[in-house]
């Protein structure tokens, strides 16, 4: 539970109303991954990063923000930029070869500068 106030109010809201509220961190460094993206070890998080340069996976420690119903911030430990695994996690090793693929699990050529 929280309490809010408004300096602005565009909308009508009365006294109690319950509401969903996104709160965007001001620096803009956080991102977000779903929630099957995370797995932990010893109680410590991590995801599993895909190498742009050999298609294998890395585990990458991270620092989680507050879950939601289906994704997680990331605080520290990703750049935001780079592809993450999402699904099969739990059956990955470290510097396995992964085939990425996309939304639409269409295969993914990564690039160095991807």
């Amino acid at each position: 539970a929280a309490r809010v106030a408004f300096s602005t109010l565009t909308i009508a809201a009365e006294l109690g109303q319950s509401a969903r509220v996104y709160v965007h961190s001001s620096t803009g460094t956080e991102c977000a991954v779903p929630l099957s993206a995370v797995t932990a070890e010893a109680g410590e998080p991590y995801v599993w990063v895909v190498d742009s340069a050999t298609s294998q996976v890395r585990k990458r420690n991270v620092q989680l923000g507050a879950f939601g119903q289906e994704q997680v911030p990331v605080v520290q430990g990703l750049q935001g930029d780079e592809w993450v695994v999402v699904a099969g996690v739990h059956l990955l090793l470290e510097g396995q070869d992964v085939r990425p693929v996309d939304r639409a699990n269409q295969p993914v050529a990564l690039s160095a500068k991807e």
